[in-house]
């Protein structure tokens, strides 16, 4: 089984609009509502991908109900912790003339201290029958970075390997707590390393690895995700496909990389099926729904390169 935790909850709508206009009234053609936040799409992938997944947040008010019948409705475990505060909502606008995206976030729910404290007790508990805990979205507000450390403490003690995917001062705190995995994209692990902004993806990559201990993931959008390990070898992979709809794709390499390497595949493999699942996600509207044949089809045609050292 993986744990899937979301640090930031949100119910994520995606509207479909033609002819999108500042300033002008808009009837969306389409709305596609799910529970989101990077975990929970995360959840979604991988339980599409037919992996065993528990997601597990921090749900307040009416929108935190929305978010557990969403999940629910799809057949998606989930355990959610009380909150005392309304959770937030995200919004992608696609318009359908043209495929450009617009997007409208808002800021992570703040949670109280002893909200995450219970969610920390509940990953270490469930954390004793996961293979992998996957930690993924932005910090909370409210919350110092040393709580980052706590949950992935929580994580390990549980007897689980960690996969983190987030970015800032909570990025800052999960290489210090060295995870198994950490996902960023290049911008990130540049600014993370200090790097010039010219930095290879691959050398970032390897000086990621060398930093954290552990595997390392850098994506970096058409150019495809460069991936370095405990074999000492830098990999490569970028699909041909291309999509309109990339929302939640990060989100579901991380569950593709994750759950192949939980069936014991080889970090190569695991880089495959990442970017198949990744691919297929972006051919649809909405995060974490793709076509599962998609996916087949586009990890038959998916291969990695070992770039020289």
């Amino acid at each position: 089984m993986i744990l899937a935790v979301s640090l930031s909850p949100s119910v994520d709508r995606t509207l479909m609009v033609p002819d999108v206009e500042l300033g002008k009234i808009h009837r969306p053609i389409t709305v596609i509502e799910v529970a989101g936040g990077k975990g929970f799409n995360v959840a979604r992938c991988l339980m599409r991908l037919d992996y065993p997944v528990l997601a597990i947040g921090i749900l307040g008010g009416p929108t935190g109900q929305w978010i557990r019948e969403l999940a629910r409705s799809e057949g998606m475990n989930i355990l959610d912790i009380p909150g005392s505060r309304n959770t937030r909502i995200c919004t992608s606008i696609v318009d359908t003339s043209n495929a450009v995206l617009t997007e409208f976030y808002e800021a992570a729910t703040s949670v109280t201290r002893q909200e995450w404290d219970q969610l920390c007790v509940e990953v270490r508990h469930w954390a004793r029958t996961a293979s992998w805990v996957t930690i993924s979205g932005a910090l909370p507000a409210g919350l110092s970075t040393d709580s980052m450390w706590q949950l992935i403490e929580a994580a390990r003690e549980g007897g689980a390997r960690v996969a983190i995917d987030t970015h800032g001062a909570s990025l800052q705190m999960a290489v210090r707590a060295r995870p198994a995995v950490i996902k960023v994209n290049r911008h990130e692990a540049v600014a993370l390393l200090e790097l010039a902004d010219n930095t290879a993806a691959s050398e970032v990559c390897e000086r990621l690895a060398a930093v954290v201990g552990a595997t390392a993931v850098v994506t970096d959008g058409e150019s495809g995700a460069w991936t370095f390990g405990d074999d000492q070898r830098t990999l490569h992979v970028n699909s041909a496909r291309r999509g309109d709809f990339p929302v939640g794709s990060g989100d579901c390499f991380l569950a593709g990389f994750v759950g192949a390497l939980s069936d014991s595949q080889p970090v190569g493999e695991a880089l495959r099926l990442a970017s198949a699942a990744a691919t297929a996600n972006a051919q649809v509207p909405g995060p974490g729904i793709f076509d599962l044949q998609d996916v087949e089809a586009f990890l038959s045609e998916t291969t990695t390169t070992t770039l020289e050292a």
